[in-house]
Parts: structure tokens; sequence; C-alpha cells
């Protein structure tokens, strides 16, 4: 498998009101950090829809969240509620983090112009054409370099091989040094110099005057796309600064650690032989990287490379790693963001994207800001309470007949199985779903039970879910309910009895002639915190007097989905999902997640 790295950038911002300051790190920080933990997800504050696949960074200025898309646009919109504040072309794909100065947002663009940009207005006030790209080869070229800003000068590298220095108030280039290569990392700051990866699989350290001060040449700088028939050369994540040490690494696998003042290696290691270095993160204690098709993030010593721990991550990981206090936060292309304890590996939390995922998340107390290739912005309210535990597993009807599975088509409860299981749900048949409602609560935690299904197994009764909801545990419909269904010898439906519904949740059978029918229902705020944004179609409804929280209504106010908690933690969710055809199914489970973590009775989503 091939692999993209990573293109970072530094937030030098504050937010307004409740968004608390982003740190500014040291010039050797990674793409964003705070002090806060976020070791578990809260609710998702906004989802934004852009005009095109955010896979840069993001910056924060003044209150609005900067950032651009591959239709070319930049855009502001309020970090709290994620309404729209300005959107300004600029006619080329954006695919850098911004640099903030003041009222300034330094962007830029795949065709090597730097933009500056009034954060307040969205007006550009000035661009700098960078020179034509060298080489006509882009293989996995997908991000550009970012700008850095330090000692009151505005540092970015091309495509034409030249790093700039600029006046960041006019644009003027001070000075170039032409490295031989296309430039795509983002320059490393330190008090006196300036450190690029190149293309060619070279890193370079230029003083502050031009010059250069030391070249390295990596393993995969002797190589050309023959080798392996893959772009085993470049050096196109953002080197890191790490004491008196420059941390890189190469897509020739390799991770290198160079000496600050020298430029002589002092340690080389490996993921895996050959997977793509993609981000890199670091503390006084370990130095974290992520990396491509190994799909694994790894901590490494610092003072001798030797690796302290590796965790699956399940996703290549193109983006940048930030880090909120002691967890590491990192996108990936299969379409998910994580958080990682920086101390051991361990995932304390996953929250699926609707698309793949190629942009550098933003961390700031108290909340996470992420990007997908569909053109969404997320902002994942976090907190530094431990996440929740719980035994989560998704229950599908064992050969299920043709006749019984009435309600989800074949490819919609294939699509929804396969989503909850990707967010890391167990898979229950039959036998096993039934062995399961006799233990609500194991030693993994209480237990989460997704309904895929539109019939229970022969034998389970109401008395039976009733009790499985007493004593702790989660039921989650993503239709009809499958307990008022009888089912004849064929294997179709024979009778309908809301009745048992009485019985094992406390919900009155509705009223058929009370707006019954396939009516458009929408997401209230509640619903909207766990992710769940738009309209929908449901057939049922519950009384909203009858449930806990009301996450959506129809338009005579029925509640279309719902919680209901029981005094004893246990708790009843009902998600109506789409029933004839597949579709994005990760915000479910992301939503059954969020919801389950806030338990609550009292308190609503």
């Amino acid at each position: 498998m091939t692999h993209l790295s990573l293109i970072r950038g530094i937030v030098a911002a504050a937010l307004l009101s409740s968004v608390a300051p982003v740190s500014q790190a040291a010039a050797q920080s990674a793409i964003s950090s705070t002090s806060e933990s976020a070791r578990s997800l809260t609710g998702v504050r906004f989802h934004f829809i852009a005009d095109g696949p955010v896979r840069g960074g993001f910056g924060l200025a003044a209150g609005r969240l900067l950032f651009g898309t591959e239709a070319g646009s930049v855009y502001a919109i309020d970090a709290r509620t994620g309404a729209l504040r300005w959107r300004h072309s600029v006619g080329s794909p954006v695919l850098s983090t911004p640099a903030i100065l003041g009222t300034t947002a330094f962007f830029t663009s795949w065709d090597d112009v730097l933009h500056a940009i009034d954060t307040a207005t969205g007006r550009e006030r000035w661009r700098r054409d960078l020179g034509p790209t060298r080489g006509p080869n882009d293989y996995w070229e997908f991000y550009v370099s970012s700008p850095r800003i330090g000692t009151g000068r505005l540092y970015v590298g091309g495509g034409s091989g030249k790093l700039f220095a600029l006046d960041p108030a006019s644009g003027r280039v001070l000075w170039s040094f032409d490295a031989g290569a296309r430039i795509r990392t983002t320059p490393a700051l330190t008090d006196d110099a300036e450190i690029i990866g190149t293309m060619a699989g070279e890193v370079i350290a230029v003083d502050r005057s031009g010059r250069q001060r030391w070249r390295f040449a990596a393993v995969g700088a002797a190589h050309d796309f023959s080798v392996n028939n893959n772009d085993t050369r470049s050096v196109v994540t953002q080197p890191l600064v790490a004491g008196n040490m420059v941390i890189a690494g190469g897509r020739d696998g390799n991770i290198y650690a160079i000496d600050l003042r020298t430029g002589a290696e002092r340690w080389h290691q490996t993921h895996d032989g050959g997977s793509w270095i993609l981000g890199f993160e670091a503390d006084q204690k370990r130095i974290y990287s992520g990396s491509g098709s190994a799909l694994i993030m790894q901590a490494a010593d610092p003072a001798t490379g030797k690796e302290l721990w590796r965790t699956a991550t399940g996703n290549a990981m193109f983006g940048g790693i930030a880090k909120a206090g002691d967890v590491l936060i990192s996108n990936g292309i299969y379409g998910a963001i994580a958080g990682f304890d920086a101390a051991t590996g361990v995932r304390q939390w996953r929250f699926g994207l609707p698309d793949t995922a190629f942009s550098s998340p933003l961390a700031a107390p108290g909340v996470v800001f992420t990007g997908a290739d569909d053109g969404s912005v997320f902002a994942l309210e976090t907190s530094s309470a431990a996440p929740v535990a719980f035994d989560r597993s998704v229950f599908s009807f064992t050969d299920e007949p043709e006749q019984s599975a009435f309600w989800f088509k074949p490819e919609a409860k294939s699509a929804i199985r396969g989503a909850f299981i990707a967010a890391g749900y167990s898979s229950l048949g039959n036998a096993e779903f039934v062995q399961a409602l006799g233990s609500p609560v194991t030693k993994n935690g209480p237990r989460i039970i997704v309904l895929a299904a539109s019939r229970l197994p022969d034998g389970v009764d109401a008395a039976q879910l009733k009790a499985f909801l007493d004593q702790g545990g989660t039921l989650v419909m993503l239709g009809v309910d499958p307990l008022v269904y009888s089912f004849g010898a064929d294997g179709a439906p024979s009778d309908v009895d809301e009745g048992r519904a009485k019985v094992a949740f406390g919900l009155d059978p509705t009223d058929k002639q009370r707006d019954y029918g396939y009516n458009v229902a929408s997401f209230t705020a509640a619903g909207e915190r766990l992710g769940l944004v738009g309209h929908f179609v449901a057939l049922g409804w519950a009384r909203p007097e009858q449930v806990t929280t009301v996450l959506a209504r129809d338009r005579s106010g029925n509640a279309t989905a719902w919680i209901k908690r029981f005094a004893n933690g246990g708790t009843l969710i009902q998600l109506p999902v789409p029933r004839n055809r597949s579709g994005e199914y990760s915000r479910y489970a992301n939503a059954v997640d969020l919801a389950v973590a806030r338990r609550d009775p009292t308190t609503a989503p």
C-alpha cells in the first residue's frame, strides 16, 4: 500500500468566549497542542459542510476556525457554533495548515502561491508566487508546505525547491535557499535555523541568513521509483526538533535522529521495513510516530530510538498527530479519528467520519476539530474524565429466512453490522445473543447490544428484555421494534402485539389514528449533540413524556428517535436508520457511544 505524509503547521491563535486559547508551543511543536487532556468524547459541538475535501489543517483566530478546501476556498466559521463567517476563493486547492499572526492568516495553495488573508473579513492582503513546481511527478503528493512564523519572518517551502523567508506584512522575499528538489515539508524552526525535508530524500538545516548549515541524506536518497515500484525516497513529513536532535521520517520507512548542530546521524529505526513514516509528536519521555500501511502508532525512546510501545490503529494515519495533555489524536484515511493514551498507546475513544480523512486535527481545551473528504468539519467536545468502559456488541439473526427479513434489506443490514464492527463492536448470532441477555454487566463493563435485525431469536420474550434493562444493560433498536412481531413456520411475520413493548419497555402502544405513517422527522438539539443531523423518514413513534430524551420529532411532535433511561443504569435507545439502502452508518455508532457514555438518568445528552 502506498502512503501520504503529513503537512504540519503551527497554531498561533486564541478563541473567544467558551473556547480557551490554544497554547503557543515552542518552535518544534506539533500541529496543535493543549495541556488539557482529551481522554473521552462528550458530544458533537457542530458539523459543518464545506465546498470540497478538507485535507489541510486548522487555525484559530478571535473565535474563528480557519481552514482550506480542495475546491480552492479558505473558510472562517464560528468555532463555537459552526456558523459561516466568510469564504474566500483563491482559485487553487488549499492543502496547507494556516499560520496566524495577529489578524492575518497565511495559507499555501497547490499552485505554489502563498496567500495572506484578513482573519476578520476574508479579504486577501497580498499573495506571493513561489515559482514553478520542479519536475512532473506528484506521486501521492497531496499536500504543500505550510507557512511558519518565527523571529518576525514567515518561512515556507515551495515546489520550486526553494525555501523562502518573507516579510509577513508585505510578502516581500527577504531571501531564498535552493534545496535542489521540491519541498513539501513544513519548516521546523529553532532559535537560529530552519529545517526542511525534500523529495530527494534529504533533510537540510538553513541558518537565518539563508545559508546551508548541514545536509543529511536518508537511506532512501539513493532510491528511485524502481525500488518496490513506489516512492521510497521522499521526506515529506515535517521534521521535529526534540532537544538537541532533529527527528525526521522518510518514505523509505525509517525514522531518523539527526544531531541538530552537526547534521550527523545518531540513530535510525523502522516501523516494519517499508511503511511510510507520517506524523510526529514528542514530549520529554517519548517520540510518537504514525504510519501508513503498517497501520500502527509507535512510541520510541528519544535517546536511542528503541520502541517503547506500538498499537494497532486499523487506520493509515495520513494526517498529523495532535496532543491533548496525555492523549494523542490522529485521523485515518479509512474514515475515523481516535484518541490514544500517550503512556501506553491504548485507544481511549474513536469517532467515525463520513469519508476518508487526510486532514490534521487541531486540539484545543475541551474540543478537537477535524475534517474529511466529503467536506465535513467536526467540532468534537472532549473531557479529561476517563472514558466509560462497556462491553459492546451488535446482533444479527443467524441465517434469517428471507420472509422474516421484512424491514432491513440485506445490503442495509450488512452495512449496519459492518459499521458497528468497524467501531469496535463484537458480532452476536442467535445463541450468543440469548447468552448475552443473561449477563447485562460483564468484566468489561455494562453490556450494549445493538439490534441490527427485524427479528429476535425464538424464545426471547418481553420479560427477558426487561430483566436485561433492569439490571443495567443497554439495548439499541435501529428499526422497528422486533419484540412486537411473531413469525410463522415459513418465517414470515404472522402477528403484531405492541403490548409486549409495554411489558418490556414501559411504552404505551402507538395510536394508529394519530399521525401514523411514513412521516418526516427532524433531529433535535439533543440529537445533534450526538452527531445526528438533518431529516429522516420514520414509521413509528413514542410518547415524548414516556422517554427521557427526545432525539428527533415528527411534525406532530412525537418522539421518533429517543433515549429512555432506567433508574439502575439500563438504557433503551431508538435510532431509526435507512432500511432500503446501505448508507453512511458510522454516525449511528458514534451516537450510541456518546449516548451511553452519558449515563446520568437526570441529564439529557
